[in-house]
């Protein structure tokens, strides 16, 4: 049954469905007036679910789609309950919604089965020996849900204090949605793109041992990587500036982990069995495209 693709992308939509439901019935019964922490709570409260069932198929990648598949659920869901219907709101949902789109696709072409696991949770796995139940909670689970939520914290104040039908009576704020908006459908592009180029280069048997050096990756080692970031920023830039300026913060917190974890995982990695990735890490830069190194 696990080593079935069909199988287990049904038994993922079920796990995401009981958490969907969880979270909604956690939402209504969490007793604060504070939408953000209504949020919170029944997010991480889903995450537990995911974890669980991830537990009993012992495949903590069961995870993986949450992160791209929690930003727009949460997005329906407080549009229905504040009936915000807004054209500020609806234009950062269908950004949130094409960025879900291009990243759940992504996993949904590399995904195989629930027998396979991510690389990096059985290294974690490995590693930590019997600690590995509190680090696949803490660590694969319950941080990168955190720092999904970080990023959605301006959302949500932006349509708790319906700033979506206020937005574009004034210039200043116009032109920050529409700026940051733009960086966002720039960023999600970038990142389309480059999981073209990757898809295609895998396809070749040719490449199996060899790296990709070619569009945009001549320029990036982690297109990808950097087109989540400021995917990021744009909706921070977008809406976070209208209500506090602390919420950078979730931004900040994304591009930390992504400079500090998961490009330094993936290239420690890549040196081990990639031909010339060395050569290639000399030449090109860890982000910032079209700014080659000499």
């Amino acid at each position: 049954m696990r080593n079935n693709k069909k199988t287990s992308l049904v038994i993922l939509l079920l796990t995401y469905v009981i958490a969907a439901i969880v979270a909604i019935m956690t939402f209504q019964l969490v007793p604060s007036s504070q939408l953000w922490i209504k949020v919170l709570i029944a997010d991480v409260v889903a995450t537990i679910v995911v974890y669980c069932i991830g537990c009993l198929f012992q495949n903590a990648s069961i995870y993986d789609p949450y992160w791209s598949v929690a930003p727009p659920f949460v997005m329906v869901a407080l549009m229905i309950f504040k009936m915000d219907d807004s054209w500020g709101t609806i234009l950062v949902f269908f950004v949130v919604t094409l960025w879900a789109v291009r990243l759940t696709y992504n996993w949904f072409v590399t995904f195989q089965n629930l027998n396979h696991q991510d690389w990096r949770y059985d290294m974690l796995q490995e590693k930590s020996g019997k600690l590995y139940p509190l680090v696949n909670f803490l660590g694969i689970h319950l941080f990168p849900t955190l720092i999904v939520y970080g990023c959605l914290l301006p959302i949500i104040l932006f349509i708790d204090g319906g700033f979506g039908s206020t937005v574009f009576r004034s210039l200043g704020q116009t032109m920050l949605m529409i700026l940051g908006c733009s960086l966002s459908v720039v960023a999600i592009s970038m990142q389309f793109i480059s999981d073209a180029q990757m898809q295609k280069f895998r396809r070749n048997p040719d490449n199996k041992n060899k790296y990709i050096t070619s569009g945009l990756w001549k320029h990036s080692r982690h297109p990808n990587y950097l087109g989540e970031i400021l995917m990021w920023w744009g909706i921070f830039l977008a809406i976070g500036l209208m209500n506090h300026v602390f919420l950078f913060v979730g931004p900040l917190l994304n591009t930390l982990m992504f400079l500090f974890i998961s490009i330094p995982m993936a290239e420690n990695r890549l040196r081990g069995y990639k031909e010339g990735y060395d050569e290639y890490v000399m030449r090109t830069r860890i982000l910032l495209p079209f700014a080659r190194k000499s």
